[in-house]
C-alpha cells in the first residue's frame, strides 16, 4: 500500500489504532483462567487481521509478529521524503546490524541468524550480512556500510573492542535519524528525537562503570563525544530529561536497579508524542505514536501469555506489566 502524502498515512494509522490492546483488555487477559482463554481476548480484538479461527496460544508469537508486520506494511510509505519511514524503522536496522556483526565474526551463515533478525527494519534483513560479505554497495545504505565496516575492523583488531564497535553503530544510526529530521524540518519530531537522545545518554551515564562515557551527539560530524562522567552529566543540566538522571543516581546510591528509571524514560517519550498528537491530529506524530504503541502492546501481550503458560499468578503478571500499562490506551 503506497500513499502519495502523509495525510493518507495518518488516515490509515487512525484506522489501525482500533486494533490496539487497551488497559481493560490487558486486565481481561491477566484475569483469564488459562493461557488459551487469554489468547482469545487477543484474537477477538483482531490484533492481527491475518490470525485465523484455528490460531491457538501455541501460535501467539506468530500472531504478535503478524500484527506488527501489518502496521509496518500499512505505514511503509512513499512520502515526498522517506523521513518518517527512517524514524520509524531504522532502530530495528540498528538491532539487526549489531546481531549480524556479532554472528558474522563468529563465521555464522545468514541462514543461522535469519529468524533472530527483526523484520521491522527499513532495509531487508539480509542487508547487513551482504555488506559485511562484500555483496552490497548501494548508495541507499552507504551510511550503514561505512558504519558496519568500521565496526568490523575494530573487532578484527581486538575482540575486546566489541563495545566500541557497537557504539560506532549507535552513533551512525542516531546521526542518520538526526540528519533526516533536520532536513525534514518538523520541529515537534525533532524535539521528540532530542529527548530520546538525552534519554539514551542518561542511560549510558547511569550504566557507566568507566571513567568516560560514549556520549551520543548526532549534531557532531562523528556522531558522538567521549566525555568524563561529570562532563556528560553537565550536558544534561538544561535537558527536560534531567529529572530521570537525578532519580537514577539516587537509585544507584541506594544500591537499587535503574531499570525502572530506564522504562520511565521510554514512557516519557511516548507521553510527549501523545500530547503532540493531541495538539495536531493531522500531524505525522500520530504515525510514530501508533507504531510505538503497537510495539509496547506486543511487549505486554508477550509478557502476559508467557506468564500464563509458565504458571505465574495474576498478581505476578500484573507486577511484570505494571510499568508498561500507562503505554496502553485507557479504554
Amino acid at each position: 500500500m503506497i500513499y502519495s502524502s502523509p495525510l493518507s498515512a495518518i488516515s490509515q494509522s487512525s484506522a489501525l489504532s482500533g486494533a490496539l490492546l487497551t488497559q481493560s483488555q490487558a486486565e481481561r487477559m491477566v484475569s483469564a483462567t488459562n493461557a488459551e482463554e487469554a489468547f482469545r481476548v487477543l484474537y477477538d480484538l483482531s490484533w492481527a487481521s491475518s490470525a485465523s479461527d484455528s490460531s491457538g496460544v501455541d501460535d501467539f508469537e506468530n500472531v504478535i509478529d503478524a500484527g506488527l508486520l501489518e502496521v509496518k506494511k500499512a505505514l511503509s510509505l512513499e512520502f515526498a521524503h522517506k523521513d518518517i519511514a527512517y524514524v520509524l524503522f531504522l532502530p530495528f536496522d540498528l538491532q539487526n546490524a549489531k546481531a549480524t556483526l556479532s554472528a558474522f565474526l563468529k563465521q555464522k551463515q545468514y541462514e543461522d541468524i535469519r529468524e533472530n533478525l527483526s523484520f521491522l527494519g527499513f532495509f531487508p534483513r539480509k542487508t547487513a550480512y551482504n555488506i559485511l560479505s562484500g555483496k552490497e554497495r548501494t548508495a541507499s545504505d552507504d551510511f550503514l556500510r561505512k558504519a558496519l565496516l568500521s565496526a568490523k575492523k575494530l573487532i578484527e583488531e581486538s575482540p575486546e573492542n566489541i563495545q566500541e564497535a557497537q557504539n560506532i553503530l549507535d552513533a551512525a544510526f542516531y546521526k542518520k535519524i538526526y540528519d533526516t529530521l533536520q532536513r525534514y524540518g518538523k520541529s515537534s519530531l525533532q524535539q521528540v528525537f532530542t529527548n530520546q537522545i538525552d534519554g539514551e545518554n542518561i542511560k549510558r551515564i547511569l550504566r557507566s562503570t568507566q571513567e568516560t562515557v560514549f556520549f551520543l551527539a548526532p549534531w557532531e560530524p562523528s556522531g558522538f563525544l567521549s566525555l568524563s562522567n561529570e562532563q556528560a552529566k553537565a550536558k544534561m543540566e538544561f535537558s527536560p530529561m534531567k529529572s530521570f538522571l537525578l532519580e537514577g543516581e539516587d537509585k544507584k546510591a541506594e544500591g537499587e536497579s535503574v531499570v525502572k528509571v530506564e522504562i520511565k524514560i521510554d514512557l516519557n517519550i511516548i507521553q510527549n508524542l501523545f500530547w503532540e498528537a493531541r495538539s495536531n491530529p493531522l500531524g505525522e506524530e500520530n504515525i510514530l505514536l501508533l507504531f510505538l504503541t503497537k510495539l509496547r502492546n506486543a511487549e505486554v501481550i508477550r509478557t502476559i501469555l508467557v506468564g500464563k503458560r509458565n504458571g505465574f499468578s495474576e498478581n505476578e503478571i500484573r507486577e511484570l506489566i505494571s510499568v508498561f500499562l500507562p503505554l496502553l490506551p485507557a479504554a
